[in-house]
């Protein structure tokens, strides 16, 4: 895991490219699937979108692999801006696959002001189970955050609100779950415990015992748990006091990755101030529950995330990661070797 004096101060513009990358790729993703490839460039790197790494059930617009990619381009500006690096990040997605480009300079030493915002990258997970309200400065400052261009959160703290979005929620995961492929797709990316592996959902990072984390994925193939799993998590929104919806004046991958790059803004946030996040795509994939939230927000903006915040009883450990070498786009491979 990257650490602040891990940083290559003296190496080379690659080295340090690299170590910023090692930051990045502690981004969320759905089903911890990390859809991401880089290819260098002189003072630059290519995010590409890995296709072969998309979820066809649980991503069925593609809209979450894109939020993905934007949650590790906000972790690798935040990053940048920490180390004096940063020169500015250029969204636009191509058809094959390439969605930004990131482009540095000359480290030109530390920005303190944005230290807990840069020690909040490693130390972000998704919440789950109950949260007590988020302290006082951390509502200020998640409603402080600026989003991109052409992208709004709008806030809601009433508690009839919170419940309907609890139903929501739960009717969306219902619903996924009802589908047989679904539930197939779904425990493939579900590891056991003591799993090496760096990528996809490890028991412990949704509170399963050691045993549960070998049963679950295999039970899940022959039995539908989606009532149970709905109201767990219908549960935890209801009694949550703050959520954030993440809406975009499109509905298009440019505007998904900008949604991606504020809902990490405000994950980092949330973890800056002593609070956490907890992430819900359930009632927005469901294009009539969808409607149910954009009636919610009362605007005509498209609803692209739930995110819920507070104070976790119960703390979970951070998820690995695969390692950047291992998310090389070909060409930059060929270059390495």
């Amino acid at each position: 895991m990257p650490e602040h004096r891990q940083f290559p101060a003296g190496g080379s513009l690659r080295e340090q490219i690299d170590a910023l990358l090692a930051f990045a790729v502690h981004a969320p993703s759905t089903h911890n699937s990390q859809p991401w490839l880089f290819q260098y460039e002189e003072n630059a790197v290519n995010v590409y979108l890995d296709t072969t790494r998309r979820l066809p059930e649980a991503d069925r617009t593609g809209r979450d692999g894109y939020m993905s990619i934007g949650c590790l381009l906000k972790n690798l500006e935040v990053a940048a801006r920490y180390f004096g690096m940063f020169e500015k990040i250029v969204v636009d997605p191509k058809p094959l696959g390439l969605v930004a480009t990131a482009y540095f300079h000359e480290q030109q030493g530390t920005d303190e002001t944005i230290l807990p915002l840069f020690d909040a990258i490693l130390k972000r997970y998704n919440a789950r189970g109950e949260m007590l309200p988020p302290p006082e400065d951390a509502s200020r400052a998640l409603r402080s955050v600026e989003p991109p261009e052409g992208v709004s959160v709008c806030f809601v703290d009433r508690s009839s609100d919170m419940q309907k979005l609890g139903t929501l929620t739960r009717a969306g995961i219902e619903a996924f779950h009802g589908n047989p492929a679904f539930r197939n797709e779904f425990s493939l990316w579900m590891r056991g415990n003591r799993s090496p592996k760096r990528d996809g959902i490890h028991g412990y990072s949704v509170r399963m015992s050691l045993v549960l984390s070998y049963i679950i994925p295999t039970a899940m193939r022959f039995f539908n748990l989606g009532k149970k799993l709905g109201a767990l998590n219908e549960k935890g929104i209801r009694e949550a006091v703050l959520a954030g919806i993440l809406l975009s004046t499109e509905d298009s991958p440019k505007a998904w990755v900008k949604t991606g790059m504020c809902m990490e803004e405000l994950a980092l946030t949330a973890f800056a101030r002593g609070a956490a996040a907890s992430f819900y795509a359930a009632p927005i994939e469901e294009n009539s529950l969808r409607e149910e939230v954009k009636k919610l927000t009362s605007t005509a903006l498209f609803p692209q995330f739930l995110i819920i915040f507070g104070v976790p009883k119960n703390k979970l450990p951070t998820t690995p990661r695969l390692f950047v070498e291992e998310r090389l786009y070909p060409s930059s491979k060929a270059t390495a070797s």
